[in-house]
């Protein structure tokens, strides 16, 4: 963790530092920063008052007693002590100390103003942490802590003088078989359960939550007891009146559990409400699952993919204009009385000069030119270009005749919607919360749904209705917050659009005695990345009997090598050479036709 303290000090200032801090401040710094865990690396500028600091640190009576090691040793520490005269002198400390990703930081400066403080804070503090969390403070007023959270990514003002803090991690270490009443039900990888006896406890437990529940009630000795909504809608939600529509939100909202989970969401709307939160334990980015891309096999028009629409007018528009070029030379070179040639008549009629110009078009070349008198060199051209044009046609036409095509995947939600699909899930939904009300297509999509019961669900699955599931995304596997068939969904995956992001956590009734300890020991869980192991442990474990976890995150398409249809400018050079042929083939006719 971290804690910090800067400015400028003379004589007198920092005399009035000393008489400021002591072995109490200190230990209850250590005990809250450290979590007990006295095993830390220090960094410090040399000064008289970093002396001072040094000596009271090494008296300050903690248990287990704290090790300490210098900048220059090498300690394998999770925490790290830093400590300057100015707040000024901290930002280079921290770009030149090497901590180790993960590791907690604890700052202590000797004096800030509190404006320079909160501008620090706000605006530079932030960008040395890193991966690193942790807690500021001034040693001018010990008792508050800032600490950074890393899934929130700000700093959150306690006060660890209060003697209430303390007390509260005391009072509740040992709980003397305590029963709480917890609501919670399957829900994903958040929380599943197995059958609950006459006295509400399962048979067996799965989950990241229920797992921290219950490590947790080996830790303090305390029991508990599950109590499972009734409702239809067992999460519930808060109404338009502010009211409880039900489910488990309703249970804590009235009191009636000690604690509630399930993979609730933060969501603004509920954060106003009487509930109280426990910090978060992770992140989740809201979104669907729409059908894969189907590969299409009936190409009919397969032939005509290689080359873009204009340029095959292009090339139409060619074939007419030499048609024309042959008839034109065929007649004048009647004109000519040296030049015989009994061949060259075909070429005056146009419907027989178009089709000895598509003859060539498609490969049938003349065996010999000899014959061919003027129309010899455009003749030689037009082959030439002919050939050209029919090596770039087959190349590419093999490469889209034999590289599979997929239909479009629909991505957004205002594809979603003017395709006409539909989405449901088996708990209602907090639309205000996850959802932006002023996207129009946002609220088109709200208007496509409706609640149903899992077989309900399952059954519009199979029957490849045009329905999009809604999920959260964590890392890098994708989880449906419903009870569905999991083979059902190997024919879905994600899209790309993330609706809005919410961090996910505990709740408890207003007031609750228990927050206090929720909250210390999420964020020791939170900060050490349990929460984050536990997770992912769950996700391998998850995904080798429901595959589609890992599978809907990577899209079909990723694995497509795309085809590019030829456009005029790629080949715009044959065109050109061509065109200068057709130019140098008659220059020749006319020398020849002049002399």
């Amino acid at each position: 963790m971290i804690a910090c303290l800067a400015e400028p000090l003379t004589l007198t200032s920092l005399n009035a530092n000393y008489s400021l801090i002591n072995q109490d401040n200190l230990a209850n710094i250590f005990a809250y920063a450290f979590e007990r865990h006295y095993c830390a690396q220090i960094s410090f500028e040399q000064s008289e008052y970093a002396s001072f600091l040094m000596k009271l640190i090494h008296e300050t009576r903690t248990s287990p007693t704290i090790a300490i090691g210098d900048q220059n040793e090498k300690l394998s520490c999770p925490y790290h002590i830093i400590f300057t005269l100015t707040l000024k002198a901290l930002p280079y400390l921290l770009s030149k100390t090497k901590i180790a990703d993960r590791a907690k930081l604890l700052c202590l400066v000797a004096t800030a103003s509190f404006k320079d403080f909160q501008l620090f804070i706000k605006e530079e503090a932030v960008k040395y942490f890193g991966q690193s969390s942790g807690s500021l403070v001034v040693l001018t007023n010990p008792d508050i802590v800032y600490r950074y959270s890393l899934i929130s990514n700000r700093f959150i003002k306690e006060n660890i003088g209060n003697p209430k803090w303390m007390s509260d991690v005391v009072r509740f270490e040992d709980l003397n078989g305590l029963e709480l009443t917890v609501s919670t039900f399957n829900c994903s990888i958040f929380s599943q359960i197995g059958p609950l006896d006459s006295n509400g406890h399962p048979k067996w437990i799965y989950g990241v939550e229920i797992d921290f529940l219950h490590l947790l009630s080996n830790r303090l000795n305390f029991t508990y007891r599950i109590v499972i909504p009734t409702d239809e809608d067992k999460r519930g939600f808060i109404n338009e009146q502010g009211m409880w529509s039900g489910g488990l939100l309703k249970l804590v909202g009235e009191k009636q559990v000690d604690l509630a989970f399930c993979g609730i969401l933060l969501t603004d709307y509920l954060k106003m409400s009487s509930i109280e939160f426990a910090p978060p334990i992770t992140k989740i980015c809201h979104k669907f699952l729409v059908p894969r891309p189907v590969l299409l096999t009936n190409q009919v028009f397969g032939i005509f993919k290689p080359f873009r629409t204009h340029l095959w007018a292009f090339i139409t528009a060619t074939t007419l204009f030499m048609a024309l070029c042959f008839r034109w030379i065929a007649d004048i070179s009647r004109e000519i009385p040296t030049i015989v040639s009994r061949q060259n008549s075909v070429y005056r009629k146009y419907p027989k000069s178009l089709f000895i110009v598509w003859a060539i078009l498609f490969g049938n070349f003349p065996k010999s030119l000899v014959t061919k008198g003027p129309l010899r060199h455009i003749v030689t051209w037009w082959a030439l270009f002919c050939m050209l044009m029919s090596a770039c046609f087959a190349s590419s036409l093999i490469s889209h005749l034999t590289t599979p095509t997929y239909s479009e995947k629909m991505d957004t939600l205002k594809e979603l919607v003017e395709q006409e699909y539909f989405w449901t899930t088996n708990t209602m939904l907090d639309f205000r919360g996850i959802f932006n009300l002023e996207d129009q297509w946002q609220r088109e999509w709200i208007k496509k749904f409706f609640l149903s019961s899992a077989d309900e669900e399952n059954q519009l699955i199979k029957q490849k209705a045009k329905m999009a599931v809604f999920g959260g995304q964590l890392d890098d596997a994708f989880y449906v917050y419903d009870d569905i068939c999991p083979s059902c969904l190997r024919a879905y995956e994600v899209s790309s659009q993330c609706i809005s992001s919410h961090t996910t956590g505990f709740i408890l009734p207003n007031g609750s005695p228990y927050k206090n300890i929720f909250t210390h020991f999420v964020r020791i869980f939170q900060e050490r990345g349990l929460f984050i192991k536990k997770f992912r442990d769950i996700s391998d474990k998850e995904a080798l009997k429901k595959q589609y976890i890992r599978e809907v995150v990577v899209p079909k398409k990723r694995t497509i090598v795309w085809r590019q249809q030829l456009e005029l400018d790629n080949i715009i050079g044959i065109f050109y050479a061509f065109a200068l042929g057709i130019l140098v083939s008659v220059l020749v006719f006319l020398l020849e036709w002049t002399i």
